[in-house]
């Protein structure tokens, strides 16, 4: 062989030899980020695990770490680590206090290792993009807004009309009244946990409003005699009393509550007021035919105070009489 050409062989073979030796020699570095702390490292090892770990800084289960730690260190190039460890954390959200302890270095990242999740409109001091130290107390104001479903009562309204069929000063309710209900749906704002404004963006009446509409008399009272001018068969009059009247038939029953002949001229009363067996005279206070001499034999569930019932004959007499006012008076037996 030529000996210039023996001589290039030996020397890139020699070349060839010392490339390998001068490859482990290299010092390749990399930024990690390690708790907020930019650093640069020296790489050695095989994976970014070795790495780490040739640094003396330990994992756990709970260390965030940006990259794979399997990952081969020559695929790393200049890219920045970042690592993060577990650290306590003292935070605030909506004025309740919060101590933790997680991995994370800026305020979105300890949040939401804390289970603590954001709304777009939430505040965090220190903003939740800026790295936080060890130490720092991190706040949290919430901004919420939400659509709720809230039911409200519409009072009834009360109406009154006049009629001739009472008299005046008598009122009584023809129609009862029926309060509406109404279901809003209601946008509702709330800072810190309390409502800080709330507008309703639809409604629906589940229940309408019915007035309550009462009528009021306006016949006039017929003007009342201060004295009879029947003489009561000559017998004294003991007491005189404006009561309410009704009537009542043979189909109420046979025998009165003393075990009389239910008849004409037997009324029933409450012997509260007028005790049984008491003699009477009942005078028209309306200009409605009197009833005139009445014994009171009888009794009634409903005839209770000023309250006497009428016997009449038949149903179509004790129905044209109706309900009426009467003057009544006691006489000595």
């Amino acid at each position: 062989m030529n000996w210039r050409k023996r001589f290039s062989v030996l020397a890139l073979g020699g070349v060839m030899a010392i490339t390998p030796l001068l490859t482990g020699f290299i010092d390749q570095k990399i930024t990690i980020q390690l708790n907020g702390t930019e650093k640069e490292i020296s790489l050695s090892g095989e994976t970014l695990s070795d790495a780490l770990e040739a640094e003396g800084i330990l994992l756990n289960d709970k260390t965030w770490v940006s990259h794979k730690l399997e990952t081969p260190i020559e695929e790393l190039g200049d890219k920045k680590v970042v690592v993060s460890q577990e650290r306590d954390r003292v935070i605030i959200v909506d004025g309740q206090l919060k101590k933790v302890r997680v991995a994370g270095d800026t305020g979105a990242g300890i949040l939401g290792a804390a289970g603590i999740y954001l709304g777009e409109e939430d505040v965090v001091l220190p903003s939740r993009d800026q790295i936080i130290p060890s130490g720092t107390l991190i706040q949290v104001t919430t901004h919420r807004t939400s659509k709720e479903t809230q039911e409200r009562e519409i009072p009834f309204t009360k109406e009154t009309v006049q009629t001739n069929e009472l008299y005046q000063g008598d009122s009584r309710v023809i129609q009862k009244g029926v309060k509406g209900i109404v279901k809003d749906q209601v946008e509702v704002t709330k800072i810190a946990g309390q409502v800080t404004n709330s507008f309703v963006v639809a409604s629906q009446v589940v229940q309408e409003m019915v007035p309550e509409i009462t009528q009021v008399g306006t016949k006039e009272r017929p003007k009342l005699n201060t004295y009879s001018k029947v003489n009561f068969q000559g017998k004294k009059q003991l007491k005189r009393i404006v009561m309410q009247a009704t009537a009542y038939d043979p189909s109420a029953g046979s025998r009165t509550a003393m075990g009389t002949r239910a008849r004409i001229g037997a009324v029933a009363v409450d012997p509260r007021v007028i005790p049984l067996g008491s003699k009477l005279y009942i005078e028209s206070a309306d200009g409605f035919q009197s009833y005139g001499y009445a014994v009171a034999e009888d009794t009634g569930g409903a005839i209770k105070g000023n309250r006497i019932d009428l016997f009449y004959g038949s149903n179509a007499e004790a129905r044209r009489f109706g309900r009426r006012n009467v003057v009544v008076y006691v006489l000595e037996k």
